[in-house]
């Protein structure tokens, strides 16, 4: 099968490697911006032509694009002119649009995992072709969980493509009953509330874990501090004042929230990575 891959980041290198592997011919990539020399060179190594985005692929009379963290929208009289294929991070209908994976780890998904669907004029909407879920463990952050959906991609997408071209996949409906929504996220909207439940704040921290992204924050003495890791410690709910410091065990740092206490590990505080206890040093010190 000749297809045109769209997208960036290692998820769309595995992407087209996974297809390459399996025998099928990748004709073009982009998208392409100039002076990105690392998509030139992946270019070459595959005998593949580079475009600028999915419309330069229509010209070129492309008839197969798969799409893979490739942002902009297909326009309704684009799809009459080709077949278009998304990878979505997300186990569809749950969490549509940007982010999923993020937004599936903040509200404490017990699996995740990655969606190939046509493309249809919803965002995310289209007939399901193939998804594969993965357990989300306790040590998992985001940067765990996106290395493990990358190696499934691999391995898998290559023999899906070939299976949906022998006539062996028939495409799913979604059910829009199911359907969840959400929205791009920017770091400003890592902000951690102290006055969450500390399982909410935990996943928070793991979803935005450093470096994958900018990571869950909060104010000390003014300044702000980013949670590079926590550890949910469960134990009796009881109410008193929320983000303040209770306890330091070990380097540790247990931080009062809605609920309960959250254990604090790692911090990031004015560009190094410490131990949360040599930030965080007196009981008492409040944070928000």
């Amino acid at each position: 099968m000749d297809l045109a891959v769209l997208g960036d980041g290692f998820e769309f290198e595995k992407t087209v490697e996974s297809l390459t592997a399996s025998g099928h011919k990748v004709t073009y990539i982009g998208p392409f911006l100039e002076g990105d020399e690392n998509k030139q060179d992946f270019a070459r190594r595959i005998g593949a032509e580079i475009v600028t985005d999915h419309s330069s692929l229509l010209v070129c009379g492309c008839k197969d694009i798969l799409m893979i963290s490739y942002p902009k929208l297909i326009q309704r009289h684009e799809l009459d002119s080709a077949n278009f294929y998304n990878i979505h991070c997300a186990l569809l209908p749950r969490f549509r649009g940007f982010h999923g994976l993020i937004w599936a780890i903040i509200n404490g998904e017990n699996e995740v995992g990655y969606t190939l669907h046509l493309v249809d004029e919803g965002v995310d909407s289209g007939d399901i072709l193939h998804q594969s879920a993965l357990e989300v463990l306790e040590d998992d952050d985001i940067g765990t969980l996106k290395n493990k959906i990358n190696q499934r991609i691999f391995n898998e997408i290559g023999p899906v493509f070939t299976a949906y071209e022998q006539g062996a996949i028939i495409p799913r409906v979604q059910d829009a009953k199911k359907a969840i929504i959400v929205s791009r996220r920017r770091p400003e909207d890592g902000k951690i509330d102290w006055n969450w439940p500390s399982r909410r704040i935990f996943n928070f921290v793991r979803a935005l874990t450093p470096p994958e992204l900018p990571g869950a924050f909060t104010y000390c003495r003014g300044e702000k501090l980013v949670i590079q890791k926590a550890h949910y410690v469960g134990g009796p709910e009881y109410f008193a004042g929320t983000g303040k410091v209770m306890e330091i065990v070990e380097g540790n740092v247990l931080v009062k929230c809605g609920d309960g206490l959250l254990e604090l590990n790692g911090v990031v505080w004015r560009g190094e990575t410490l131990p949360a206890g040599e930030v965080l040093s007196t009981i008492g010190l409040q944070l928000g």
